[in-house]
């Protein structure tokens, strides 16, 4: 199968109100390293599929995951 252009390297983090679980969907080398590591010293993280290019992961319960959604306005606000 063909390389991956940069572009085609995402990473997709999914979840919903009313699921107990997070998706992470990722083709990005550093962040399956960084998930294979997590998901071996982390039960609540495990791995669900793989294929060439890409791994998901399902975090269980999603509350485990962490993210700042306000990080690029005060960034932005920051750099003003």
């Amino acid at each position: 199968m063909a390389k991956l252009t940069n572009y085609e390297k995402e990473t997709i983090i999914n979840f919903n109100d009313d699921e107990d679980t997070a998706s992470i969907y990722t083709c990005n080398s550093a962040c399956i390293r960084q998930m294979d590591k997590l998901a071996k010293n982390d039960s609540r993280i495990v791995l669900s599929e793989t294929d060439e290019h890409s791994k998901t992961y399902i975090i269980s319960p999603k509350r485990q995951l962490r993210y700042d959604c306000l990080a690029f306005s005060r960034a932005k606000k920051a750099k003003n």
